[in-house]
């Protein structure tokens, strides 16, 4: 199924929003003409993307399209390129589903050097990629219903048990006519029995990260006042919990757009691995 994007901003087209480095330690010209009249430069791509491939099926379990763009044989190898991009789709990330997801550099330079002796890898400048996700509501459930995402329901049932409010048994998320709805599933301990309340809410960035905004409900069976739960309803966001796979200690993960269309959630940002980050291969 061909997946389109909208409502994004090209984020390759704006090196300058991270400081890009412009180029160094480059192999002469000659050299870099010779690697491209001989075909070893394209050589070298097919190579690296090939070894690329392996590794992130090693890692993910996933198989992925791989490009790399290089100036010359001799700086691949060294660890200088112009560009690299990462897709895939319908995707397992360690309980996370994806239909799309794309990477690409956003700088025309890049190096990373790699210490064969620790294993590891040295990134010489910062390495932004800008990303483009697509979820649907398949992927949100699956993805609820990891066990991972159970620990944040437990959480909130204890926020929930402490303010005597209720006890969420259940959630999943709907996504109809382009409007993103959350329904859950819970308890009254005051009144006893199984409730549903639908929730309608708005998709919006924050300070880089998404956020439900001008949340309303949609059941007659709810009572009580949804700003009490708003704080729940964001800490149980499927969305942010999604997008966690982008960020760890090494790296800084925004989100800068977000979109609904063709009843699918599209979220564009960017990644940007820190320079003298180095990373242990597995």
């Amino acid at each position: 199924m061909a997946i389109i994007l909208t409502g994004g901003v090209s984020l390759a087209s704006q090196p300058a929003f991270v400081g890009c480095s412009a180029p160094y330690d480059l192999s002469s010209g000659l050299k870099r003409t010779l690697a491209n009249a001989t075909g070893s430069n394209l050589l070298a791509q097919q190579v690296a993307q090939s070894l690329i491939k392996r590794q992130l099926k090693k890692e993910s379990g996933e198989k992925f399209k791989v490009k790399v763009s290089s100036y010359s044989l001799a700086d691949l190898k060294a660890g200088r390129f112009k560009s690299l991009d990462i897709s895939g789709e319908n995707l397992d990330l360690d309980g996370v589903y994806i239909s799309y997801m794309d990477f690409k550099t956003l700088c025309d330079f890049n190096y990373i050097v790699f210490d064969k002796s620790t294993n590891s890898m040295f990134f010489k400048e910062a390495f932004p990629m800008s990303y483009s996700i697509v979820m649907d509501e398949n992927d949100l459930n699956k993805t609820m219903n990891s066990s991972s995402y159970a620990k944040l329901i437990n959480e909130a049932n204890k926020l929930g048990s402490a303010l005597n409010l209720f006890k969420i048994n259940d959630t999943h998320v709907k996504i109809h006519n382009n409007q993103f709805f959350y329904i859950f599933d819970y308890s009254l301990p005051f009144l006893g029995g199984h409730y549903n309340m639908v929730v309608e809410a708005d998709l919006k960035v924050v300070d880089g990260n998404i956020e439900f905004k001008n949340t309303k409900i949609a059941s007659k069976n709810f009572s009580i006042d949804i700003s009490q739960m708003a704080k729940v309803l964001n800490y149980l966001n499927p969305l942010e919990f999604s997008l966690n796979i982008l960020e760890n200690n090494n790296t800084t993960m925004s989100v800068r757009n977000i979109s609904l269309s063709n009843n699918a959630i599209n979220v564009n940002g960017t990644v940007i691995v820190d320079k003298n980050t180095v990373k242990a291969q597995k």
